[in-house]
């Protein structure tokens, strides 16, 4: 018996659903040490995709589980699984301002951003005045185009692992 992964990973909020094939001829069960991740199918003979879905993680902490499948001939393999940390609601830690820039400011269509931190793949959020959420994206070039925002002030949030970065930022 074997079983395609060894380690699966989840994020705290979206993509909650993660597969695995298990790979047997022999009659299979599965088990899992966690209350938050849950699976597809527990039982099985042959070959096999599970699904495993994971509750959304709110806290600051990254959680841990163990996903055992076991053959009818007591042969175990196991797959660790993580789920990160929410990060927009738990722990975080700034970057100094010394090390991150926007820029034009005020700005017209497109807003950049500098850091001496890598900030690829940082989760981008735009706020208006009251907090309500306009733009939420995924960074992948340091820059985010704003052309659609109205003329107004508005707050840049970037968060990756638990480093957060907060700016304001006026809409011509």
């Amino acid at each position: 018996m074997n079983l395609t992964t060894q380690n699966l990973t989840f994020n705290a909020n979206q993509n909650l659903t993660n597969s695995f094939e298990v790979q047997s001829d022999l009659n299979w069960q599965l088990s899992i040490d966690a209350p938050w991740l849950s699976a597809s199918s527990f039982f099985g003979f042959s070959n096999s995709v599970v699904t495993l879905s994971a509750g959304i993680n709110s806290t600051s902490q990254v959680r841990n589980a163990i996903v055992k499948v076991t053959s009818s001939t007591g042969i175990e393999k196991l797959i660790n699984v993580s789920q990160g940390a929410d990060l927009l609601n738990g722990a975080k830690s700034t970057i100094d301002n010394n090390y991150f820039s926007t820029y034009p400011n005020p700005v017209n269509n497109t807003i950049h951003f500098s850091s001496s931190y890598d900030l690829t793949n940082a989760n981008i959020t735009i706020m208006d005045n009251t907090g309500k959420i306009i733009i939420r994206k995924l960074n992948l070039n340091n820059q985010l185009n704003i052309e659609s925002l109205k003329s107004g002030i508005y707050i840049i949030l970037i968060n990756k692992f638990k480093h957060q970065i907060v700016r304001s930022f006026i809409k011509k």
